[in-house]
């Protein structure tokens, strides 16, 4: 581009000077021709002259003294002809002029004779300056009319010359210019800048352009490669963290929050999203911290959630408040550990406060059971008393192995491996679990068979049992079945030993059956259940080398079934 502005100055600086020397040798023949002109009109007015001396000689006598003065002013403008500019014939009749006057001066015979030729060269001789006056004049005419068409014409076909070339030079700026942004807006859109666009004298912009990509797709990377890593490592948290602006709307979430509250939370003021629906939140704390440039601490709490919630002020580099940073840590296992361990904590005053009772109840039991029994053998009473005597008998009995069954339950001790009936462990628990079964309208079918012992725990046995049939109690509570049926069943398949436990009441759904036995896995409402209870039933099964499977039943109802290794076999456990 730079070379064009240069030929361009270049070419105005050629156009300048030839105008300048047209102009100066036009005018120069101009002048030439003007001054032939005024040479001519000269010559012409002296002609005039002398023909009007000669004319004024005729008209007085040589003795007038006006005569000597007319001839004397004859010879001084003859006198200026010597050496004039005539050439050939012209000069010639200058000659003549001049050899008639010297006879008229000399005084001659024949002067008057030369009087009259003297006046006839003149008169010719003035007549000859008109014609060449205007001659002459025609000819400045043409020569003028010559000039000035071809001065004109040069001029503008300069001026043609130089208005195209800048012509071009524009149009090849304007392409220049436009090559120029379709590489920007090639570069804004992250596409490579071709050698094709800038070539020739452009090709070091090209160049240029090229160099500025690859350094901002350099620069690109970097900044997207520090976002990505920056993203990943606020993803990464699993905290719910949120950024805010100055009014409270979210800028940019963690995946935990949007996991939480929607990936369609940027945007969003965060007090609508998140503290709406908490009813014990007054003011919500984003709000707060950015009002007050404090840090705000609250716990926000409804049912089945709790949230630890720490709103940060965020200042600019300049120290002005600029938005906040919102921090929320679930927290609701723990607070549901917490209920638990609580609930542990009564469960074991509860169980030792059992315990005693236990004892206390059972020594006046024992005695009772002693007393009817000798009664009983005694046939002292008669058979009316008989058989009442015998429902006491077998009443006591019954409370007695239901102490007995509370007693072991409650009783704190390691795991041991012995020899287990699974049908009496399931039946004792049964007991255990009769009355307030029976309570609920819920009706117990068993169906146990002779077993051969399973080699495990007693204790742990016994709450697999307990944990099944309160599962399956909990079930057709749910249901509100005022038919409820719980059916347990044992028997031999395969070299294992099976328990089985069935209930009526609803069925588990498809897409939540594979989680059941996941801690803290619970379908119940909060406070009705720690999903605790089948996870500890897995783990039990699974620690005597046995399996735990769940089914819904064609007709309705779930049945689980618990099969342990029979010591038939070898009996080994794993370890």
């Amino acid at each position: 581009m730079r070379r064009y502005i240069y030929i361009l100055f270049a070419l105005f600086f050629v156009v300048s000077l030839s105008g300048t020397l047209l102009s100066g040798i036009y005018l120069s023949r101009l002048r030439g021709a003007l001054e032939v002109v005024v040479e001519a009109g000269e010559s012409m007015r002296q002609r005039d002259l002398l023909h009007q001396r000669v004319e004024d000689l005729l008209g007085v006598s040589k003795d007038d003294d006006a005569y000597h003065e007319v001839i004397d002013d004859i010879k001084k403008r003859l006198r200026k002809c010597e050496g004039c500019h005539h050439k050939g014939a012209y000069k010639e009749k200058v000659e003549k002029i001049k050899e008639a006057f010297l006879l008229v001066g000399n005084s001659t015979p024949g002067a008057k004779k030369a009087t009259a030729r003297l006046y006839s060269l003149t008169r010719s001789a003035s007549q000859k300056g008109q014609e060449l006056i205007m001659n002459r004049t025609e000819r400045a005419l043409r020569v003028s009319r010559e000039v000035f068409p071809l001065f004109f014409s040069t001029v503008l076909a300069l001026m043609v010359l130089l208005v195209v070339f800048t012509v071009i030079i524009i149009r090849r700026a304007e392409l220049y210019t436009r090559k120029v942004v379709k590489a920007a807006g090639l570069i804004a859109e992250g596409k490579a800048v071709g050698g094709t666009i800038f070539r020739e004298e452009f090709k070091p912009v090209g160049d240029a352009f090229g160099l500025l990509q690859r350094e901002i797709t350099i620069r690109e990377e970097k900044l997207l490669n520090w976002n990505r890593r920056w993203q990943m490592t606020f993803d990464s948290i699993n905290e719910t963290m949120a950024v805010c602006d100055i009014s409270g709307m979210i800028v940019q979430a963690n995946r935990a929050f949007k996991e939480r509250f929607g990936y369609d939370s940027e945007g969003l003021k965060l007090c609508d999203l998140v503290c709406r629906d908490f009813a014990s939140v007054v003011r919500c704390p984003m709000q707060r911290a950015i009002d007050t440039g404090e840090i705000q601490q609250e716990t926000l709490a409804k049912e089945g959630c709790v949230l630890d919630i720490v709103a940060y002020p965020l200042a600019g580099q300049d120290g002005s408040l600029q938005g906040g940073i919102w921090i929320g840590r679930d927290i609701t296992k723990e607070k549901e550990l917490e209920a638990r361990a609580l609930q542990s904590e009564k469960m074991v005053a509860l169980g030792e406060l059992v315990s005693g009772i236990a004892h206390e109840v059972n020594n006046p039991l024992s005695v009772a059971l002693g007393y009817s029994e000798m009664l009983l053998d005694s046939g002292e009473v008669n058979e009316r008393d008989s058989k009442r005597l015998e429902k006491i008998f077998n009443a006591i009995k019954r409370s007695s192995n239901i102490i007995r069954n509370l007693l072991d339950f409650a009783r704190k001790r390691p795991p041991e491996e012995i020899e287990c009936n699974l049908s009496e462990i399931t039946e004792g628990i049964l007991d255990l679990m009769a009355y307030e079964l029976n309570s609920e309208g819920i009706t117990i079918l068993k169906e146990f068979a002779d077993l051969p012992p399973v080699k495990g725990d007693p204790f742990q046995l016994r709450q697999v049992a307990l944990n099944l049939l309160k599962n399956a109690r909990d079930a057709l509570r749910e249901t509100g079945n005022e038919e409820g049926i719980i059916k347990t069943r044992t028997f031999v398949e395969g070299g294992r030993v099976f328990l089985e436990v069935t209930d009526n009441g609803p069925m588990i759904p498809e897409d939540i059956m594979g989680r059941i036995f996941e801690p803290f896995f619970t379908t119940k409402d909060i406070g009705k259940g720690t999903g605790l209870g089948l996870s500890i039933t897995y783990s039990i099964v699974k620690w005597h080398g046995g399996d735990l499977f769940v089914e819904n039943l064609p007709e309705g109802g779930v049945r689980f079934t618990a099969a342990f290794p029979s010591m038939m076999g070898d009996g080994a456990l794993p370890a």
